[in-house]
């Protein structure tokens, strides 16, 4: 919708340092519908559909200086900039048809005369088959190699995995080189994730701790300490990518179980879901740890703003620098060990969030590896309380001493107000097409 705004659509782009090539079907659909509106007006559409569309062409055909101006890279001059050239000819030739095929029909809209929808029809159905084609043929084909094992590393892989793993407690996985979204298959929580649309703190956490997130959560299997802050018990190895798997040379993964296709390597530092700390490290102190090494870092002490020092402080001692600098695996190990103590006794992931029980030999604050997201909602024995964003951008909530019942509840933060708005733009709307309507019947009978 932001598209149709102005200003909006505008900021959009402006303030995106990201590119996606699948946002241009914004501008596309509203010169789409800008080509509608143009051709409703007959004597709009006879005197500017020429300038129009040479102007489209000249700008289609401008493209062209990337594939044919002189590139020198190592020594070696070639032709075009273009990665793909073959491709890339494919396409304009594809664009221009599409031009000149507009191009007949404006030409000859008045001898098709009531033909002309059936026309436009026909040629939008067949020019959609041939570009279909195209698209294919240069962008789709040579992915079928690459999706060869799909079906039987997913679909048909799935009730074979879920036969082996346990089903006892919760957990996370880590799936190695593998098709995206094995988790998904599995009814299990994988980190290695395709998913466009997340939850904004998870932006701000990945890469903070040496992960880059785009559309795609992939964290490196060098991150190891990564693995016990976030729970993972389990990696899922392809047979086919082993040899590049033992060339990571990881320590603490045991070799459990095997499938038709997958081989599956437990992790003996798991660390169950939920779990407090001894100490706690402040903003700026976690300035001055390198990302490759945060993961470490945040095994040792739990990250507040300083805010949350103020309330919680006391309840775990600062980082110092001496513990901050030791992050070692053998140290990894010991930390893994003391969180792994420090768990909730159960944890249960349920449809409107999760449940945990924990025992506290003193008050502090449990973390949990969950995306902040203002939707949720907590409660400890039944009485409401704050959910903390900590971390930069996972929660945790302040338990008692003893046992405790912890539940997390999630809902969309702002689908009621946004269900009555849109309710409203309904009514709104019906309004305003009654009101058309009843204009429209108005010029009709003046008109007869």
């Amino acid at each position: 919708m932001c598209a149709f705004v102005p200003v909006l659509n505008s900021m959009f782009y402006a303030l995106n340092s990201s590119y996606y090539a699948r946002w241009y079907y914004m501008p596309v659909l509203v010169l789409c519908a800008a080509t509608a509106m143009t051709l409703q007006k007959a004597n709009l559409c006879e005197t500017e559909y020429r300038r129009a569309l040479g102007l489209v062409a000249l700008c289609t055909l401008s493209s062209i200086a990337f594939a044919l101006v002189p590139n020198e890279k190592d020594g070696t001059t070639t032709i075009g900039v273009v990665e793909e050239p073959l491709r890339y000819w494919g396409i304009l030739l594809v664009s221009m048809l599409g031009v000149g095929l507009f191009w007949l029909l404006l030409h000859y809209r008045r001898q098709l005369a009531a033909r002309f929808p059936a026309a436009v029809l026909a040629v939008v159905l067949g020019f959609s088959f041939v570009y279909g084609q195209v698209h294919l043929s240069i962008t789709k084909y040579g992915q079928w190699y690459h999706d060869a094992d799909y079906v039987q590393q997913t679909w048909r892989e799935a009730p074979e995995l879920n036969a082996v793993l346990p089903d006892d407690v919760f957990y996370r996985l880590d799936a190695y080189d593998s098709y995206n979204n094995l988790g998904l298959w599995l009814d299990k929580s994988c980190i290695q994730f395709f998913n466009s649309t997340v939850a904004p703190s998870i932006l701000e956490f990945y890469p903070t701790v040496g992960v880059k997130r785009d559309v795609n959560s992939k964290p490196e299997a060098s991150l190891y300490a990564l693995r016990g802050l976030l729970s993972v018990r389990y990696t899922l190895v392809p047979k086919e990518k082993v040899e590049d798997w033992e060339k990571e040379k990881l320590e603490g993964w045991n070799l459990v179980s095997s499938t038709t296709s997958y081989l599956i390597y437990e992790n003996e530092n798991w660390v169950p879901m939920g779990f407090t700390y001894d100490s706690y490290i402040t903003e700026e102190d976690f300035e001055t740890v390198s990302d490759t090494n945060a993961g470490n870092v945040l095994m040792k002490a739990l990250l507040l703003t300083d805010e949350q020092v103020e309330r919680y402080g006391q309840m775990m001692q600062n980082l110092t620098d001496d513990e901050k600098n030791n992050i070692s695996y053998e140290d990894y190990v010991q930390d893994c060990t003391a969180r792994r103590e420090s768990a909730v006794t159960s944890f249960t992931a349920t449809r409107t969030g999760f449940t945990a029980q924990a025992d506290l030999e003193a008050e502090n604050l449990v973390l949990f590896s969950v995306p902040y997201d203002d939707g949720f909602t907590a409660t400890v024995n039944g009485v409401p309380a704050e959910v903390e964003k900590v971390d930069n951008g996972l929660m945790a909530v302040a338990a008692p001493a003893g046992h405790s019942e912890i539940v997390f509840t999630y809902h969309t933060a702002g689908l009621r107000q946004s269900v009555a708005v849109s309710a409203g733009a309904i009514v709104v709307y019906a309004v305003w097409v009654a009101v058309l309507h009843r204009k429209k019947r108005r010029e009709e009978s003046s008109v007869g």
